[in-house]
């Protein structure tokens, strides 16, 4: 039997291979007009301190002991000439995250958080953004003004790049057409080798794709860290008392999606959030699969829903749309092609093509010109660019059987759930760094084991006798206090005072 795979290359020539090209051509164009803009030094209209927008960085927390004091600290250690201030909202930790945030919030000025608890908790990341959006607008600041308030989202292990990170934001943000932002995201642990490859996806055919999004069809995809929205958008895509979608797994491309199909335009920020990237298949696996089936969720619900194409929007941004929306196609005809050949080899039917070969290899590599302009721009070093470029390729391969997986979890009506990324960042112990607040008495209060004026009143009996007594003992032998209580309570001060000082300014090196 003769099967012709025309249909096959016409539509890896039109999906990909056009579209590569396009997003080639088109950012080596701007980024060459950008440079010579760049170069001509024109004068810009002056930004004054009051010009800017206060921005909020809220931080959905689960079990986050390990990362989420040296990113609070790196986020408030930045300057910024305008109110910058940061909202950790802690989904329930079973650790001792809620230990170290109020801790934090003892000794940040600008820095507050919000604890979740059953049975709302632990539903998933978009309703702990709604709850705590809800806290900062409708308790916390009641009064701000929502067009000039700015709210960033930023996982636990987000940390900004650069030193004008967020005055780049702020100035983006004083144009009032824009809605939303995205930054560029780096990977930090790129000596583990999946890791590198994460930081290849991100920092080549993701980045090139978000500017030239930017600069054609204004449709900037959201991501989840480093992702900014004017808090006046997310009232306008309120809906059923929430803002991101609870059952979305995807909560960030489901409400950039929202906002464009509203008629804002989201821009993207050339610099960059570092996060940690999943250090095994497994890790990668599990983050993939929910990723692709929020993907499939938001394809489903505006592609074949018609959503994007009832809008008013531009007819540019929803052929934009849709093609990205799509994407997740390649695969599932990469997967057919596959499967094709193998029964070619085995001669139980036999392909026709009316192209060439070396045509069809140029077809199937296309995107191979954007990763390398994409590591060139990065600055990676040649011999790192000639081992990583051929591995990524292998490494694309990794997007069949996660859609698979979540195409079938998709039929079999599944309900979807949230998965939390793995951390590996381990505090270093410093015998010079005494973190403040892990004295005893403080780690009971913050636990809510014991009242301050139980404290209180301990630390008099305890000055009274001279101190021959230890705390612990005066709060179990004379007032009450549980030896389990006590216990877990030491046990949570020993895990703090291995807390590590707050790490120097992130600086992007692959060379080392």
């Amino acid at each position: 039997m003769i099967i012709s795979t025309d249909v096959f290359t016409y539509f890896f020539l039109v999906f990909c291979g056009l579209y590569n090209g396009f997003l080639f051509l088109s950012f080596m164009w701007f980024s060459v007009s950008l440079k010579i803009l760049k170069n001509k030094k024109q004068t810009k209209p002056s930004i004054g301190k009051s010009d800017l927008p206060t921005i909020t960085i809220m931080i959905p927390l689960l079990n986050e002991e390990n990362v989420i004091e040296n990113s609070i600290t790196r986020l408030l250690e930045m300057p910024y000439e305008g109110k910058l201030e940061v909202l950790a909202v802690d989904d329930n930790s079973a650790d001792v995250t809620p230990v170290i945030l109020s801790r934090l919030s003892k000794n940040k000025s600008d820095f507050y958080y919000l604890q979740r608890n059953q049975p709302r908790a632990q539903i998933g990341k978009g309703d702990v953004l709604n709850q705590g959006y809800d806290y900062l607008r409708y308790k916390k600041f009641p009064n701000r003004d929502p067009d000039n308030w700015i709210i960033g989202v930023f996982d636990a292990d987000g940390r900004p790049v650069e030193r004008d990170f967020f005055s780049k934001v702020g100035e983006l943000f004083v144009d009032p057409e824009v809605s939303a932002a995205q930054c560029g995201v780096r990977i930090r642990n790129t000596s583990k080798l999946i890791a590198a490859l994460q930081d290849v996806e991100f920092s080549t055919f993701s980045f090139m794709t978000q500017i030239v999004r930017d600069n054609t069809s204004g449709a900037v995809a959201l991501g989840g860290n480093g992702q900014f929205i004017r808090a006046s958008s997310l009232d306008s895509v309120r809906a059923d008392d929430r803002y991101w979608n609870n059952s979305a797994l995807t909560e960030d491309l489901e409400i950039g999606t929202r906002i464009l199909l509203s008629g804002g335009r989201i821009r993207f920020i050339n610099r960059w959030v570092s996060q940690e990237g999943v250090e095994s298949a497994r890790a990668l696996f599990k983050q993939r699969i929910r990723w692709a089936w929020g993907a499939l969720q938001v394809f489903m619900s505006y592609v074949l829903g018609g959503k994007i194409l009832r809008s008013s929007i531009p007819t540019r941004r929803k052929i934009d749309l849709h093609y990205y929306l799509s994407f997740w196609i390649v695969p599932f005809v990469v997967m057919a092609t596959l499967g094709l050949f193998l029964l070619d080899q085995v001669n139980l039917i036999t392909i026709a093509n009316r192209f060439g070969l070396i045509f069809l290899l140029i077809n199937s590599f296309s995107f191979i010109p954007l990763i390398l302009t994409g590591l060139i721009w990065a600055g990676v070093g040649w011999r790192r660019i000639l081992y990583l470029t051929p591995v990524t390729i292998v490494y694309t391969y990794h997007w069949i059987p996660v859609l698979f997986v979540a195409f079938f979890k998709i039929l079999t009506s599944r309900k979807p759930h949230w998965v939390k990324t793995e951390r590996y960042e381990e505090y270093a112990h410093n015998e010079a760094y005494q973190p403040r607040g892990t004295k005893l008495g403080d780690i009971l209060v913050d636990l809510g084991i014991c009242s301050p004026e139980l404290i209180s009143k301990a630390l008099e009996q305890q000055s009274l006798g001279q101190h021959k007594e230890l705390l612990g003992e005066i709060l179990t032998n004379k007032l009450g206090l549980t030896e389990s209580e006590l216990a877990y309570a030491m046990d949570v001060q020993r895990h703090l005072l291995k807390d590590s000082y707050p790490e120097e300014a992130f600086q992007v090196n692959y060379t080392t």
